[in-house]
């Protein structure tokens, strides 16, 4: 598994405070597109959250902890919901709390309720309201790669590689503010 020196991002914004909004634009299009990748793949996360973002030496994103992913299953077209009601209490969906069936798609990209708000029919309706117009959003703003699936932001199977060490070697220095570094979206040459 590669090293990620930066620790999770939870951990980064309770040591630093609130990541700058070029940090935070940087790390959600990382996080799009390793979850794009993801579903593209028919695999879907089932426990996003910041504890589960990992951060390399350059602050690239890496997803990490798949003990509740599940390769997806398809019937007449459709993904089969999931019946397993798996996650973190205070991230998951407003369908998976209800215990109901749901599409762990739709699960894997929800936006969670605030620290002090508990999930109440209120909060559930207003994120139903609005799951269709964050899937466009992300629809929208990661288009298809072509790409190697290795420089997308996400989680490497196998240890890194001599080549890929050399490769680091020569990207720029991580300056003084670590989110000016290379982007793990961009491709190396």
């Amino acid at each position: 598994m590669e090293l990620c020196r930066n620790g999770d991002v939870l951990k980064h914004i309770n040591a630093k405070g609130p990541l700058p909004e070029q940090a935070a634009r940087r790390l959600f299009t990382q996080l799009c597109e390793a979850v794009q990748y993801l579903h593209n793949s028919d695999v879907v996360h089932r426990d996003l959250k910041c504890e589960n973002l990992l951060l390399d030496k350059h602050h690239n994103l890496k997803v990490c902890d798949f003990g509740f992913s599940k390769r997806l299953t398809h019937a007449h077209g459709h993904v089969v919901l999931s019946e397993t009601f798996c996650g973190t209490s205070t991230y998951l969906a407003p369908e998976i709390s209800r215990n109901v069936p749901y599409d762990p798609k739709v699960s894997d990209v929800w936006r969670p309720y605030p620290d002090n708000a508990e999930p109440c029919s209120g909060a559930a309706d207003h994120h139903q309201q609005h799951t269709a117009e964050l899937l466009m959003l992300l629809q929208g703003r990661v288009g298809d790669s072509a790409e190697a699936p290795t420089q997308k932001a996400g989680s490497e199977q196998g240890g890194p590689s001599e080549e890929k060490d050399k490769e680091d070697e020569k990207l720029p220095k991580v300056n003084s503010e670590p989110w000016g570094g290379p982007s793990s979206s961009a491709p190396r040459h």
